[in-house]
């Protein structure tokens, strides 16, 4: 009888073993189909179509930095539409592609930059200017831009408080990924 008991054990065992090792696997599947998505969806890149632009606009900027340290690629700046406060942070940094002018839209983030109100800031107007959200800060990996890797002038793309605008900045900046130069 005990003998009995114990093939019931061993064999409860030996389900309970099988199951935990399924339930094991189909999670370490869905943590690596959770991985691969974020990777596909975090620091992605796409393809810009510019619509509608607004060149008329004056804009003031400035590209702090611009440098690749291993296989990414960091650009860091402000940008701002004179005497108009950022409500609505939607600055977005796009890489145009010199030999064929496709834009390639990169994740861009705020960063706050207490200097530009600063800088900006004129006692003698009645009316004072928030420029807080006006910085950025981008960053790409190089094997998510197209290849083969060319030469890619730095625009920026302000859509702040109002997404139907649509200002193109040209800033003069470019990363030559053939000669390895970021200038």
């Amino acid at each position: 009888m005990n003998n009995n008991i114990n093939k019931e054990i061993a064999k409860v065992q030996n389900k309970l073993k099988t199951l935990i090792c399924v339930y094991m696997c189909c999670g370490l599947l869905a943590l690596a189909g959770f991985c691969f998505l974020l990777y596909e969806s975090v620091g992605g890149v796409s393809v810009y179509t510019p619509k509608h632009l607004n060149y008329e606009q004056e804009m003031e900027f400035y590209v702090d930095r611009v440098e690749k340290l291993y296989n990414h690629i960091s650009i860091s700046g402000w940008a701002i539409v004179p005497e108009e406060n950022i409500d609505i942070f939607r600055t977005h940094i796009l890489l145009r592609n010199t030999y064929d002018g496709q834009y390639i839209k990169i994740p861009t983030i705020k960063q706050i930059r207490t200097d530009v109100t600063q800088k900006f800031y004129n006692p003698d107007l009645e009316v004072y200017y928030n420029y807080d959200m006006s910085g950025w800060y981008a960053r790409v990996n190089v094997n998510r831009l197209s290849l083969p890797l060319k030469k890619y002038e730095i625009v920026i793309l302000c859509q702040n408080n109002n997404l139907n605008r649509n200002i193109l900045v040209h800033t003069g900046r470019h990363l030559d990924m053939e000669n390895n130069q970021y200038e």
